[in-house]
């Protein structure tokens, strides 16, 4: 049976995941209308055909250390992958909060293909919608372009599939060294042996091998500097992970008003997010008897590093830094400004790799470059 060997990123993913911290992507959809399962699961059926990973299970193989390879799933079955419940009595948010804990704590049959589709009937006049992916098929931007893919903004849109995005050469561990190297300064030890492959490319390509070590030095010194960071203090944040997960909404805000508080501080729409989030974990934290003046939280980041012509492609492409969040800012206005001159500073890092066509350091934040007038392959090759 044929193997596809899973891109270094990915497996990391795949390694990471564990019973009390399980790597999952998880979303909701509420309809205003109830959904009619039959539906659902042809539509998944027809859109995701063009998916392999979605018909794929993981496997580990080769020698010394096994490697996760993706594989055929024998006998195939979708229907196994979605599952029709409803709400439990009393019917309301309380009780669809606690389902979707139940749901989520849950972890995958590592035997199957690693997603699944709830359609829980019953909520509010209408149905939820709960799809979950293991990490290791792909991140956030990954998902968000599949759901393009997968619904429609037209009620009664003809269901049949959709054009998937061809996977580029180099998502396997032929191109994966830059991955595998961070792979080896990360948690899975596993992956790194995805690096002999990539080494037979060096003869060949010695160039990239060149560019790609002066990035990951400079890189790895940025790592360095954010694990050589004092932990956080003793606060209730501090802790075990458990078994049980809980899950909790707010309701909608519009766009608008967000876009309005951040104009002002002239920030942007993450910046408004992460500062109210601040405020939230303050909050908690004070109710919870810490002195938040001399507290210092940190949260995990995501930062998408996926060029536009990969948009739409499966698998992860991000990075993650530290962001230290304000906490002992009193007020929402000096929460916000704080946190955007975080956010910032963190965003201005990129700032430092400089394009080798014309030495601008705003076209290697873009991966432009104005001397050609294409993206440009090199803004990622010279530390300044």
């Amino acid at each position: 049976m044929t193997l596809h060997r899973m891109a270094p990123v990915d497996a990391a993913w795949f390694h990471m995941d564990g019973p009390a911290n399980l790597a999952m992507v998880t979303s909701v959809a509420l309809t205003g209308r109830p959904l009619d399962f039959a539906k659902v699961k042809a539509l998944y059926a027809a859109r995701l055909s063009g998916y392999p990973r979605f018909r794929q299970r993981v496997v580990e193989r080769g020698l010394p250390l096994p490697v996760p390879h993706w594989q055929d799933m024998p006998g195939f079955d979708i229907g196994q992958h979605l599952h029709h419940v409803a709400l439990p009595q009393p019917g309301d948010r309380q009780a669809l909060a606690q389902l979707l804990g139940d749901i989520v704590s849950t972890p995958l049959d590592r035997l199957q293909p690693l997603w699944q589709v709830h359609v829980i009937d019953g909520v509010e006049g209408g149905s939820a919608l709960v799809t979950r992916f293991h990490h290791c098929i792909g991140d956030g931007t990954a998902m968000t372009a599949l759901s393009m893919r997968l619904y429609d903004q037209t009620a009664d849109a003809p269901v049949r599939p959709r054009e998937a995005a061809a996977p580029k050469a180099g998502r396997g561990a032929s191109g994966g060294w830059f991955g595998s190297t961070f792979d080896a300064l990360g948690a899975s030890i596993k992956a790194v042996a995805s690096t002999a492959s990539a080494a037979l490319d060096v003869a060949a390509h010695p160039q990239a091998l060149i560019d790609k070590a002066m990035l990951i030095t400079g890189g790895a010194g940025m790592l360095l500097s954010e694990l050589l960071k004092r932990d956080d203090p003793e606060s209730p944040f501090k802790g075990a992970f458990s078994l049980a997960k809980r899950v909790a909404w707010s309701e909608p805000v519009a766009i608008a008003d967000v876009k309005a508080i951040g104009a002002l501080a002239d920030a942007k729409v993450n910046d408004v997010l992460a500062a109210g989030m601040t405020g939230a974990l303050r909050a908690y934290l004070k109710g919870r008897g810490v002195d938040v003046a001399r507290t210092t939280l940190r949260a995990m980041v995501p930062v998408d590093l996926r060029p536009p012509e990969r948009a739409l492609e499966l698998g992860n492409d991000f990075g993650l830094v530290l962001l230290e969040l304000p906490v002992g800012a009193r007020t929402p206005l000096e929460r916000l400004r704080v946190t955007k001159a975080h956010m910032d500073a963190l965003s201005a890092r990129p700032s430092r790799w400089r394009c080798v066509c014309c030495s601008s350091s705003s076209a290697a934040r873009r991966r432009w470059c104005p001397t050609s007038r294409r993206r440009c392959s090199a803004a990622r090759r010279a530390w300044s």
